[in-house]
């Protein structure tokens, strides 16, 4: 092996806490002689005085790296790492499951985080994940859109951009007449499967959110952003709560008047710290903050006889108008 005596043992130390990552786990070691031979294989000198003064090194650095005695024999496996194989089951599912990402950037993403567990856990990472009713985003570019959206936020920077939505023909269609939106950008988060920017549009006194693999042609304008009073990190988790599927409306408080049997969905819905106030031995009220639209409805209309509307007034009888016509429809 070329180079100095002190820039090998560097390298061998390397090459062996890279043997250790792959090829070791909890249910897996290796016998000194088969450390020895791996790290002989790669022109290393390898003698078990040295690579057992390597691995106290790797130890002293914090690796947790145990000698496995059964018996006669000893093996040396790496039983701890920052991800275990849990944590990456999980991050795999999530990523193979979230319909912004494409199927390509998928494979390369569980590609690199496969690569930091050992190879007998990576094999059982190499399976497909299976999403009913989910189509992938199939947008490469959104990934720029959002490295662009980041940076102009971190510079404080308005930006304009080109918004997309699918026509009555399956197309992607150009909005706002085909003018750029120009917006100052304050968080992108994840809400519904989907990405989502969170701006203040110029001219509009209020936050507005974009879906983010429908944004094209970012373009980080000189000037500085504007709307930071209409934007706080801490009511980001409640902008999302007040919206079914991210469909905006006027914000009302609205009373809910729900059998006891859909605790569960209302807090699910609304969050653990929604208040429900017994009513009698079936029933308990809410009041939430919810944008008021048809998805709004939707919700209600969808868990029946279980919830009503309480108010106020004028939120009650728009749902009554939304029941009437989608009866209409059917008769």
């Amino acid at each position: 092996m070329a180079g100095s005596a002190g820039t090998s043992n560097k390298l061998r130390i390397l090459h062996l806490l890279d043997m250790f990552m792959k090829k070791t786990d909890i249910d897996h070691g290796m016998r000194m002689e088969e450390i020895c031979a791996y790290i002989q294989g790669l022109g290393y000198k390898a003698e078990r005085k040295i690579i057992g003064e390597d691995i106290e090194s790797l130890k002293d650095m914090g690796y947790d790296i145990i000698n496995d005695k059964v018996g006669k024999y000893s093996s040396y496996k790496l039983v701890s790492r920052d991800f275990e194989f849990t944590d990456m089951k999980i991050l795999v599912d999530a990523i193979g499951a979230s319909r912004f990402i494409t199927e390509k950037k998928s494979k390369e993403i569980i590609g690199k985080l496969k690569k930091l567990l050992s190879e007998y856990d990576a094999k059982n990472l190499d399976r497909p994940v299976y999403v009913a009713n989910r189509v992938k985003n199939e947008n490469e570019a959104s990934y720029i859109v959002v490295d662009e959206i980041q940076r102009a936020m971190r510079e404080n920077k308005k930006i304009t951009f080109k918004y997309y939505r699918w026509n009555e023909k399956g197309n992607l269609e150009i909005t706002n007449d085909g003018k750029p939106y120009r917006v100052s950008p304050w968080a992108l988060f994840w809400d519904n499967e989907q990405y989502y920017l969170v701006a203040v549009k110029d001219g509009e006194e209020k936050l507005k959110h974009f879906r983010v693999d429908k944004i094209k042609a970012v373009n980080i304008l000189e000037e500085e952003r504007e709307g930071k009073t209409f934007f706080d990190e801490k009511e980001l988790t409640g902008y999302t709560i007040k919206r079914f599927k991210m469909y905006d409306g006027q914000i009302r408080s609205v009373e809910l008047l729900c059998e006891n049997s859909l605790s569960n969905v209302i807090v699910d819905q609304f969050g653990k710290g929604t208040r429900l106030i017994p009513v009698d031995e079936g029933h308990f009220k809410t009041i939430v903050d919810v944008a008021v639209s048809p998805m709004f409805y939707g919700f209600v209309f969808g868990l029946g006889t279980g919830i009503v509307i309480n108010g106020p007034e004028e939120v009650k009888q728009k749902m009554k108008n939304f029941i009437k016509e989608v009866l209409e429809k059917y008769q």
